[in-house]
């Protein structure tokens, strides 16, 4: 694997873009690689302090740069998220969300982010952490959950 990571059994229940993933860790490129990784620690870096979840973001890279927009008081962000995505006209986005993730029967708070190059193939990772009085404490490394269509 690409992010020398085991895969997790299980992830959080929002509906993912994963369906008949036509492509394999070896077609993404290091620079989606890169970013997906980069958005998921700044998902983790967002963890309020003292709890509670972090705000659903879209990070976007374009020839001008990195954009980034909050999803705060959304009821369902993945499809706002995904809307404005496709309309972003970016290289490359990460939608990143709080969720579950459970591995080896037990279940933690994670961070989530789903990232690809334009008309590329998507990755989506996770990172496990537990809630603190200074944000997260991350568990263990990312693992890598799927692989999925493009985003862009």
């Amino acid at each position: 694997m690409i992010f020398g990571r085991r895969r997790a059994p299980s992830s959080t229940p929002v509906a993912l873009s994963t369906a008949d993933a036509t492509h394999r860790e070896e077609d993404l490129s290091p620079q989606v690689k890169d970013f997906a990784l980069f958005a998921l620690a700044h998902g983790v870096d967002c963890v309020p302090d003292g709890g509670g979840s972090m705000p659903p973001f879209v990070m976007v890279e374009t020839a001008a740069g990195k954009s980034l927009v909050r999803f705060v008081g959304v009821d369902d962000p993945l499809p706002a998220m995904r809307n404005h995505v496709a309309a972003s006209g970016g290289v490359r986005a990460a939608m990143v969300w709080d969720g579950y993730l459970t591995d080896e029967g037990e279940r933690r708070d994670a961070i989530f982010v789903e990232a690809s190059d334009a008309g590329c193939g998507s990755v989506v990772l996770a990172h496990r952490y537990a809630q603190s009085g200074t944000g997260a404490q991350v568990i263990g490394r990312p693992m890598l959950i799927s692989l999925g269509q493009p985003i862009l």
